[in-house]
């Protein structure tokens, strides 16, 4: 009796898991069929390319169904995204591709209440991109953020530097141009338990500065030096392979121009980096530090991207 019951068990457990794989296998059959359509419809500018395919089969899943409806008003933004930029264009048919967008993000959110969260995600960056409805992109940014969600940010970044070699450094560091994307975790409330579970992470993060310059002062030797880089990435990895500079001389003496290559690691907007010295000057370069340590807070002090 025992060995039919673990033989029944064993039976459904394969036929579970037989299932479920029949189902994924639907999903991924239907999605690439969907994505081939919808690079021909941008090709050809064409949105009913893609609602034909659409009508021609069904959805596996809500979460399928969702996704085919965020997808579709991403092509229509794709399609007419020129237009819907240009804020000195306001006619019948603008409006009318903006509804149907909104509509179908609506669809995608209503359709799939685990997956809500990223279709809201898509909606609000529509928005930001084309400068609509405000007061409905603070309402979103609200909710979003209420479940963990954070903003690509993107201005002027403002920040310290303190570094050591064979003295001790203090400066200050600007980028007119910088670039911050944080990691974040977006909870929902489950339906069964009624407890904040996590339904997505977004483990990347980046932080970039075009063009930063910074003004340091020798603390012991009230000395100053004054570098420029074309580019900085300041996490999750801190490099910089162009930065160049000049370092002023103590008390009427010859200073240097350098370069100093750095790496290092970058948490949020704190970087802690190595540096290697080359000093143009060959007078100088036989007392001055050939390595340093830089900790940086790079803060972006404008307002969130778009």
């Amino acid at each position: 009796m025992k060995k039919n019951i673990l033989f029944f068990l064993l039976l459904l457990i394969g036929y579970l898991a037989q299932a479920q794989t029949s189902e994924e296998l639907a999903e991924n059959i239907y999605v690439k069929a969907l994505e081939k359509a919808a690079i021909v419809a941008i090709k050809q500018k064409n949105i009913a390319i893609f609602n034909n395919m659409v009508k021609d089969s069904s959805s596996p899943t809500a979460k399928v169904k969702a996704w085919s409806y965020a997808k579709r008003a991403g092509i229509l933004f794709e399609i007419h995204e020129k237009m819907l930029k240009d804020e000195s264009i306001i006619n019948s048919s603008k409006k009318e591709i903006v509804k149907e967008i909104m509509k179908n993000y609506q669809i995608s959110i209503d359709s799939c209440e685990e997956c809500s969260y990223n279709w809201r995600i898509y909606r609000l960056v529509f928005l930001q991109e084309c400068n609509l409805e405000t007061e409905l992109q603070k309402k979103e940014l609200v909710l979003l953020k209420a479940m963990g969600y954070k903003e690509e940010k993107e201005g002027i970044s403002l920040g310290i530097n303190a570094i050591k070699g064979n003295d001790f450094w203090l400066g200050a560091q600007i980028s007119f141009l910088a670039v911050y994307s944080p990691n974040y975790k977006i909870k929902q409330k489950d339906t069964q338990t009624g407890k904040m579970e996590i339904v997505a992470r977004d483990k990347t993060f980046f932080g970039a500065s075009l063009l930063p310059i910074s003004f340091n002062y020798n603390v012991n030797k009230k000395t100053t030096e004054f570098s420029v880089s074309l580019l900085q990435v300041n996490a999750p990895v801190m490099i910089d392979v162009t930065k160049i500079g000049y370092r002023n001389g103590v008390k009427g003496e010859q200073g240097s121009g350098f370069y100093r290559p750095e790496i290092g690691v970058g948490i949020g907007y704190f970087s802690l980096s190595y540096g290697y010295n080359v000093w143009f000057n060959k007078t100088y370069r036989a007392t001055a530090e050939r390595n340093s340590l830089t900790l940086r807070f790079t803060p972006i002090v404008k307002k969130d991207k778009r």
